[in-house]
């Protein structure tokens, strides 16, 4: 792919203004991202999986240099960089200026060669069908997250959570309870923060049958609705006991016992 600006137009004034030029599989909708923090609704980024080729031009003022860049750049666009399975591709210019500006006849030009490769009917439909679904949920794009820039709110980001003591974990028992929240570690382990006989009886609670708009189980005195995923994630401890970290040892007979009559398997609790 190459691209060049025949009209220039961006020279011909020295209000904020700018533009982005794309090169999609389907048309390109506004999002809501800030171009260069002035022009609200700039396009999709050029990692959108909708974007073949994107250009872009900001000029900030009279004094200030023109600032272009594109993606690919002109080294890596030079060999084929993507693959996509539609039959079209679209050209799309979006101008950002102040309300009173005009532009007469903007001008760009695209040279894209393309290399076709034969490909077997189940892929081609796949591909087809899912550049055409994307393309339809870039709507509503924001990028990333500011994060203050301090000690305690940073804890806050930082995994896991409930050692930095920041966002609640998702499994919580009750919300207004900090302290009442089950956290899995894995399969057969949970952090403990409830006696065995405890998590038993939010157990129970958890099978019992609830009416339709009731999301949780029995309705518990001291802690609420008790939520299903209790039952579903259920360990071999709450459920049948506790479960030993070794097997018992078992202690055969000696020889003595048998002669006196003993003959049963001992096991040592």
């Amino acid at each position: 792919i190459d691209f060049y600006d025949d009209s220039q137009f961006a020279a011909l004034t020295g209000d904020n203004e700018g533009y982005l030029f794309y090169v999609s599989k389907y048309p390109i909708t506004p999002t809501e991202l800030i171009m260069a923090e002035i022009f609200q609704n700039a396009g999709p980024a050029a990692s959108d999986p909708n974007v073949i080729f994107k250009a872009s031009l900001i000029k900030t003022g009279a004094a200030v240099p023109v600032v272009t860049d594109e993606f690919p750049n002109q080294f890596l666009g030079s060999s084929p960089t993507f693959n996509f399975y539609s039959d079209h591709v679209y050209l799309t210019l979006i101008l950002y200026a102040a309300t009173t500006a005009s532009f007469t006849d903007p001008q760009m030009s695209v040279y894209m060669a393309v290399e076709s490769i034969d490909c077997n009917t189940v892929e081609y439909m796949m591909g087809y069908y899912s550049e055409y679904q994307n393309a339809q949920l870039i709507q509503k794009l924001n990028q990333g997250t500011l994060q203050p820039l301090t000690p305690e709110g940073q804890m806050g980001y930082n995994f896991p959570m409930w050692l930095a003591g920041g966002v609640r974990p998702e499994r919580m028992l009750r919300a207004d309870a900090l302290a009442d929240w089950w956290h899995n570690l894995d399969g057969n382990f949970a952090e403990k923060t409830q006696t065995v006989t405890n998590l038993r009886e939010f157990y129970d609670a958890s099978k019992q049958m609830v009416n339709f708009d009731e999301a949780f189980g029995t309705e518990d005195p001291a802690k609420g609705g008790i939520p299903d995923w209790i039952r579903l994630t259920a360990l071999p401890s709450v459920v049948s006991g506790p479960v030993r970290a070794d097997f018992p040892v078992i202690i055969m007979p000696t020889s003595a016992q048998i002669a006196a009559g003993t003959a049963s398997v001992q096991i040592m609790t």
